[in-house]
């Protein structure tokens, strides 16, 4: 699993970053786009997220089904009273595509270890578009988007067989240092020392 930080790993429902999770005060800004088809506006921090590093992005991309892909089938234990699959889910299917991009790319996680670092969450945000069922099939894509600061930006889209569009996941993540328990300055130079193919980071 990546390591966590504690109480710091927020999930943003769309209401509520307009509301009290907002600090106008804040001069550290992000990219927030809650709809791909939209333009995208800059939003003011919060404070726990401004003490872990700055977050510098370019416009987004649009969400878009990437070459790399894992094909997940949806197990009957991991749905809920309604019958579809359980919200917390679609996080650990997000996780799952992430890892397996990262070894895809020659980066197991006990090369991060041996060097004292691995990836954090530092915010996520998910929009539910379809449901799944037990037995549906899902594809789930990962691609890494590069800025200036400490942070990075990963987007995954989940696709039934046929292209219909089930969620959009956006994460903004960071690579810790185990020892200093800050985030280390330049996380894409860190991937590139590791990766083989650095290319499938977008490197």
């Amino acid at each position: 699993m990546m390591v966590e930080l504690p109480c710091r790993t927020r999930v943003l429902a769309r209401s509520s970053v307009r509301g009290e999770d907002a600090v106008p005060s804040c001069s550290v800004q992000q990219w927030s786009c809650w709809s791909p088809t939209q333009p995208c506006e800059l939003l003011p921090m919060p404070t726990q997220a401004r003490m872990l590093g700055q977050f510098e992005f370019t416009n987004p991309k649009e969400y878009e089904l990437t070459a790399f892909t894992v094909r997940i089938v949806v197990r009957g234990y991991e749905t809920d009273s309604q019958g579809h699959l359980n919200g917390t889910i679609y996080l650990q299917y997000a996780e799952h595509a992430c890892w397996s991009l990262l070894q895809e790319a020659g980066i197991a996680q006990r090369d991060l270890l041996a060097r004292g670092v691995g990836p954090v969450i530092l915010e996520t945000t998910i929009g539910y578009h379809n449901e799944l069922l037990a037995g549906d099939e899902v594809e789930v894509s990962c691609e890494y988007l590069w800025g200036t600061g400490k942070s990075f930006r990963i987007q995954q889209l989940f696709t039934t067989l046929d292209g219909a569009v089930v969620a959009k996941v956006s994460h903004v993540g960071g690579i810790l240092d185990l020892a200093e328990r800050r985030l280390v300055a330049d996380p894409a130079a860190r991937y590139r020392a590791i990766a083989k193919k650095p290319e499938l980071l977008g490197l």
